[in-house]
């Protein structure tokens, strides 16, 4: 009988056919892309809103409202008489004159408006015989406010805070050591929104109130 060859069945490798192994290859380079894009976006997303939050925080990106009538500030007493470099201590009455609750910047402490910093909304202007007083003192920038450094008023409501307004949130000081008739312009003015902490603060103006200062001579 004539050998019978008995066959083997040896596992084939599969081949990939070369298309397809190109069009795979592609698709990987493209998602390695997409993913390095994506990634890119997404950091440059998170610096953005850092940029954006500190420029809320120091600069304002709130719109400029005017004297819409919504924040009415009232001072008493609206008239002193002190001796030099005494204390001037006033009571600021914030009123809220619209239909809806406002939130308000709490960081009330005097600041001289020339000071061009967003995070202390009490602007002042002293001035004597109708000239401006000298300053001392440098602006400062504390760490960005967090949601805790905001306060509501609710509609009709007011609240009263009291301060000397001649000494800065600073720490600085007007110069109010000589004898004559002084003037404290005051005003709330505040543009930090607060959208970056999950917060929607009123931005805007108040009406200006002026505080008439009178120094007298010790001897007087």
């Amino acid at each position: 009988m004539p050998d019978q060859k008995t066959e083997t069945n040896s596992p084939r490798k599969a081949r990939i056919p070369v298309k397809t192994a190109m069009i795979a290859a592609v698709l990987v380079i493209i998602a390695a892309v997409g993913g390095v894009f994506v990634g890119d976006l997404v950091s440059q997303k998170r610096v953005s809103t850092a940029d954006s939050a500190r420029a809320d925080e120091f600069v304002g990106l709130g719109p400029r409202t005017g004297l819409t009538g919504e924040l009415d500030l009232q001072v008493k007493p609206m008239t002193l008489s002190i001796l030099p470099n005494k204390p001037t201590r006033v009571r600021l009455v914030f009123t809220n004159r619209s239909k809806a609750p406002l939130v308000l910047n709490n960081w009330l402490e005097a600041l001289p408006s020339s000071f061009q910093t967003n995070q202390f909304p009490l602007k002042v202007i002293v001035t004597r015989n109708g000239r401006p007083v000298t300053h001392s003192g440098n602006a400062i920038l504390r760490p960005p406010h967090t949601k805790r450094d905001f306060f509501v008023l609710e509609s009709g409501s007011s609240r009263e805070v009291e301060m000397d307004i001649t000494r800065t949130a600073e720490g600085g000081t007007w110069d109010m050591s000589r004898p004559g008739a002084y003037k404290a312009e005051i005003w709330y003015e505040n543009y930090l929104t607060g959208r970056y902490i999950g917060t929607r603060a009123w931005t805007g103006l108040s009406n200006h109130v002026v505080v008439q200062v009178h120094i007298s001579n010790p001897g007087e």
